[in-house]
């Protein structure tokens, strides 16, 4: 752990830790949707959006060069 808080990763986050970086190694298993640990569920911010009238599609980015296809 101290070696870990050395690092400088806890104090870059939110909750001290990051299931994709160095304190990866540390977590054991995620209750519920692992999407909710990394920021907002996914599938909650797109059913938000929905309600708002947005579409999750509409938010990708476009293809390289502009095209449409």
């Amino acid at each position: 752990i101290n070696a870990y808080i050395a690092s400088g990763e806890p104090l870059g986050c939110a909750g001290a830790f990051t299931i994709d970086g160095l304190g990866g190694a540390f977590i054991e298993g995620i209750d519920g949707d692992p999407h909710g640990v990394v920021g907002i569920s996914l599938p909650l911010l797109r059913r938000l959006l929905a309600d708002l009238g947005v579409r999750w599609t509409d938010l990708w980015a476009p293809p390289v060069g502009g095209g449409t296809d």
